[in-house]
């Protein structure tokens, strides 16, 4: 059995070495922390929780019959554009608009009062509860030339959907487990 090395005491250049070796694990740590939080950034369904959109896949596509418009930052995502709409039946709704979402559409497909002019839109729901998550965007077959806009999009009930970030911080543990 070999015997054990004695390094003596410790020298202040050891001292230091280990204290920078201990800082500099510290911020690579959350530096790696930080891009993971980047790539699994999604807006949930705030009912169940179920992953509606990843926050990347997030676009802006104003409409000139929003009743209001401002930017936000939103899943990590800065300047995203929310726009205010106002139904027929007189309830409001703002709505941020992606290129993608995990949703189902219902089944009618509509073009009257649409609030993207050459665009029909269908219902979506979250399909883990059900919970109505937007509408699907659709542009029209008689409209030719789409001037670079997307042929399909998404536009999302804000308030119907939770940041990753904010259902995080929202979980919290019983006092009787001791944190």
């Amino acid at each position: 059995m070999a015997a054990p090395i004695n390094r003596g005491p410790l020298s202040t250049s050891n001292v230091f070495y280990y204290v920078f070796t201990l800082i500099s694990l510290y911020f690579s740590l959350d530096v790696v922390g930080t891009v993971a939080d980047d790539i699994t950034d999604f807006l949930l369904c705030r009912k169940c929780g179920h992953e509606i959109v990843r926050a990347s896949q997030l676009i802006n596509f104003p409409s000139k019959v929003a009743l209001k418009q401002r930017n936000s930052t939103l899943g990590g995502v800065p300047e995203i554009l929310i726009q205010q709409f106002k139904n027929p039946h007189g309830a409001h709704f703002e709505i941020i608009t992606t290129i993608k979402a995990d949703v189902i559409e219902d089944l009618q497909k509509y073009s009257d009062d649409t609030w993207f002019p050459n665009y029909s839109w269908w219902i979506t729901t979250c399909p883990h509860c059900g919970q109505h998550t937007g509408w699907t965007y659709r542009i029209n077959s008689k409209v030719t030339s789409t001037d670079g806009q997307p042929e399909e999009f998404y536009g999302l009930v804000l308030d119907n959907l939770l940041d990753l970030q904010e259902a995080e911080s929202l979980i919290h543990f019983p006092k009787a487990y001791g944190f």
